[in-house]
């Protein structure tokens, strides 16, 4: 059996609190708040099956981005870079302040071929078998099902990342069910069964 111990999940909710424009176009939706909500139940979750997990956003969002990655690869220097995996959680928007058609799950990663791919891909695989090809966004140009940028968090950290993107807060349809009462505990189950079958990779 692997040792659990040996290695570190390191979960972040995306954006400050106060970021702006983080909001539902009608303004009911705040994607902190359920960033937040979503990343504690994963880390409750991956604790209580025995993981190391680490919180990278332990005050609600207060911290800025430069602040959690250095966090990050502060546990990349105590563990190995290998034995470290970053996971922001996020969910989407398409426009500047209206109603858009965009939909659905989707998972990044930084550009060309890294170790943060084989993440995305068992992240893929649970979200597949969580709402089908209906519910998921890929992207194949490049071979796999991520998408790929150069987010602040995925390109400076030291260890494979993983950016999350839970459905799209300005769509009326993904919105109803990001109000929902069992979306984030959806999206929390799929990122832990998707974080399980890449450890068992290793």
């Amino acid at each position: 059996m692997k040792d659990k111990n040996s290695f570190a999940f390191v979960l972040e909710a995306g954006h400050r609190r106060n970021t702006p424009g983080k909001t539902s176009p009608d303004g009911i939706f705040k994607e902190w708040e359920w960033n937040e909500d979503c990343k504690n139940v994963v880390v409750e979750t991956l604790v209580g099956k025995g993981f190391r997990v680490f919180d990278a956003t332990p005050k609600g969002g207060d911290d800025s981005l430069a602040q959690r990655v250095a966090y990050v690869n502060s546990l990349c220097g105590r563990f190995g870079k290998d034995k470290v995996v970053y996971v922001s959680v996020h969910c989407n928007a398409a426009g500047n302040g209206g109603w858009m058609n965009a939909r659905r799950w989707s998972v990044w990663t930084s550009r060309g071929v890294t170790k943060s791919d084989k993440i995305a891909e068992e992240l893929y695989k649970a979200a597949l078998a969580k709402w089908g090809y209906s519910g998921v966004r890929y992207d194949m140009s490049d071979g796999d099902h991520d998408y790929e940028s150069d987010f602040y968090v995925l390109k400076n950290s030291y260890c494979p990342a993983v950016l999350i993107e839970n459905f799209f807060y300005d769509n009326r349809e993904d919105l109803q069910y990001l109000l929902s009462a069992t979306s984030f505990y959806d999206c929390a189950e799929v990122i832990v069964k998707g974080l399980e079958s890449y450890f068992e990779t290793l």
